[in-house]
């Protein structure tokens, strides 16, 4: 056999194998993950501010949260996150001058984390992560007397909170595949502890401690 007639043989071999075949080889090594839940920020509600006036409601430390997340995998076993969405929002409402007054303490920020994963069969997996956050915290107390919105701004000359702190994270929780392209995911992370209050010249409360209860839909590409 010429080597002209072993080419066009070999071509004719490499154009038969069906285009699906090729693909279901390739792994998808990235990840957008979509998630829901609730945040507690425990010790949020320590603010002098949501003490203030005659509360309507019981203060909460716990809270709806949203984030979305981009993840890169290296290897099947190690992953490079990074995510960015709510953290916490501690809130109560109340009355103060004779009209409504609300107060909360709107946390959110980024992270970016190392993963750890052991896949147990196909489609179930188990992870740990760690790594560092970034923490917006912003507090807001507003009431409204006569028709009028009042905003507080100082408390002993401070003014309210408005600041970057930066911790560590970590978390763990479990993954289920139903194909290469879409799954769930279900998660714990703790974002740390943060001394906030001491500002105000009161006696320094317990530190802010926030973590999130989580599930996600992840879409792999």
């Amino acid at each position: 056999m010429n080597l002209r007639l072993k080419l066009k043989l070999l071509t004719f071999i490499l154009l038969s194998i069906p285009v699906p075949a090729i693909a279901a080889e390739k792994e998808n090594l990235n990840s957008i993950v979509l998630s829901g839940g609730r945040s507690m920020a425990q010790n949020g509600c320590e603010s002098p501010w949501a003490k203030v006036g005659t509360h309507t409601s019981e203060c909460s430390d716990s809270a709806p949260m949203y984030r979305v997340a981009y993840n890169y995998k290296f290897t099947p076993t190690w992953h490079l996150e990074i995510s960015g969405g709510d953290l916490g929002r501690p809130n109560v409402d109340g009355t103060y001058l004779g009209g409504p007054s609300t107060w909360e303490m709107k946390i959110d920020g980024w992270t970016i984390a190392a993963i750890g994963n052991i896949a147990i069969g196909n489609s179930f997996s188990l992870f740990g992560k760690v790594g560092a956050v970034r923490a917006h915290f912003r507090e807001h107390f507003g009431v409204i007397t006569g028709g009028v919105a009042y905003y507080g701004s100082t408390y002993n000359g401070v003014p309210t909170i408005d600041e970057d702190r930066t911790g560590l994270t970590y978390g763990a929780g479990f993954q289920i595949d139903f194909n290469k392209s879409v799954g769930l995911r279900f998660q714990y992370e703790n974002f740390g502890k943060y001394e906030m209050y001491s500002v105000y010249k009161i006696t320094p409360p317990e530190s802010i401690s926030i973590s999130t209860a989580s599930a996600g839909l992840v879409l792999s590409f």
